[in-house]
């Protein structure tokens, strides 16, 4: 899946994209923020090579003293639940949000979460510090609490410690960033050798997915005994959402039997220009430590090293650096990330989905979901099979608060990249029915 970065020379148009870095100096909201210290000197280990440590010096400071914090938070949980989490069973029937990123699945995934009665979902202290959430939560809300901003850096939609998120964060936490595609905004010159194999491990180590599983799995125990704490006799049925488990429906198929898909699309112009403005405003390349895919995947003071040649084929990297000056190859990293990342789910999505029953998956798109939300989870709930709990009057209040959200004004798409997209990604706008011409919001018209 995508050969993008393994052969295939990339042409000046795709290489010479620029991004918009913002937030250079911020030292929120970083997705490394929960790693317990012996976690944290793993992953430094791991990544050695790739980081400034004199330029960043202060940061990695910042983050060993956080891990430290992080270590002691973690101790009621160790000792107190270790035995609980061997034995707590793993529910066959969660909900899984599924679509690339950018597309809307945080919208529809705060809808959903209203269900509360239903639905339980992991939130933005929990899959940020996944280690303590059970014993500390209420403190850890209230000690870590100016960790993050009051609005996401990427878009403005609100975030808080109670905001629903995305349980991959805490499974790249809990990993040390070794078997997640989310270390990528972190270190994006090491997507194209190790972090692309990790969407649905189908060409990655079997000690990476052994990995992941174990500790995705560790996670989603210790969601179930929450929810257990509070609905005693079974607990809630759990609703996921993480862009990355787009590339993964038969993987998760087989770990949940009984799971249920929700698959949401957009036009991939507006994808493309979304994803880039999301990685400008998180991103501070060329030293790049945090790119924002959710909550607490945004911008951070960087621990990258400059790579001038790219970990591809020699003859890529010769004919990049005849196109671009050095300081650019780390944008040249992030522009093939959301490339590449779209391909992958893109092409995993489409094949998985026709070993999905019917009543298993239901598609919808962020258009319809904009126009007319009610309408869209009714569709949900019915084609799923699901009892709806929502309450509309919930639904019609959460979409009123969002009256002051303002959608980001994007830059146009210059004509040469409209082109790279629809050589890439073209196969998604035949498939879901998106015109090949730019919107006149995107093209300057």
């Amino acid at each position: 899946l995508g050969d993008i970065g393994r052969g295939e020379e990339m042409d000046e148009a795709e290489s010479g994209y620029e991004f918009q870095l913002e937030h250079m100096g911020s030292v929120k909201n970083h997705m490394m923020s929960g790693l317990t210290f012996p976690k944290w000197l793993r992953c430094l280990w791991v990544y050695r090579r790739d980081v400034e440590w004199l330029r960043f010096w202060f940061r990695i400071a910042f983050l060993t003293f956080l891990s430290i914090v992080n270590s002691i938070l973690a101790l009621p949980d160790l000792i107190f639940y270790s035995g609980a989490i061997a034995r707590q069973p793993v529910r066959d029937d969660p909900v899984f949000i599924l679509g690339h990123p950018r597309t809307g699945t945080t919208h529809l995934h705060n809808l959903m979460s209203l269900d509360s009665e239903q639905f339980t979902f992991c939130n933005t202290f929990e899959v940020g510090f996944p280690s303590s959430f059970l014993s500390c939560e209420a403190v850890g809300k209230r000690l870590l609490a100016g960790m993050v901003d009051s609005t996401r850096p990427m878009d403005n939609m609100a975030l808080s410690m109670d905001t629903p998120s995305e349980d991959e964060i805490a499974t790249n936490t809990l990993s040390s960033g070794l078997c997640s595609p989310y270390m990528a905004l972190v270190f994006p010159q090491r997507y194209r050798d190790t972090l692309s194999h990790c969407f649905d491990f189908s060409t990655a180590p079997r000690s990476l997915l052994q990995e992941w599983e174990k500790q995705f799995t560790h996670f989603i125990k210790k969601l179930s005994i929450k929810s257990e704490q509070e609905v005693p006799g079974g607990g809630k049925r759990l609703l996921l959402k993480s862009p990355v488990h787009t590339g993964r429906v038969r993987m998760l198929k087989k770990m949940f039997p009984k799971a249920k898909f929700i698959y949401i699309h957009r036009n991939p112009y507006e994808v493309f220009r979304s994803a880039t403005n999301m990685a400008g405003a998180a991103s501070v390349l060329p030293h790049s430590n945090s790119l924002s895919l959710s909550p607490l995947l945004s911008p951070f003071l960087a621990c990258c090293s400059r790579t001038a040649a790219l970990p591809t084929a020699a003859d890529e990297s010769r004919q990049i650096l005849r196109v671009l000056l050095p300081k650019h190859a780390e944008e040249e990293d992030l522009l093939h990330f959301v490339l590449h990342q779209y391909e992958v789910l893109y092409e995993a999505y489409v094949h998985d989905r026709q070993g999905v029953a019917e009543g298993d998956l239901v598609e919808v798109s962020f258009a319809e979901l904009e126009e007319d939300p009610v309408a869209v989870l009714q569709k949900v709930y019915g084609e799923l099979g699901l009892e709806c709990k929502l309450n509309e009057a919930r639904v019609q209040e959460y979409c009123a608060s969002l009256g002051e959200f303002k959608k980001n004004h994007h830059r146009t798409i210059p004509a040469e990249m409209k082109e790279v997209v629809l050589r890439h990604w073209g196969p998604s706008f035949d498939t879901f029915g998106y015109s090949k011409e730019l919107p006149p919001s995107l093209s300057g018209e």
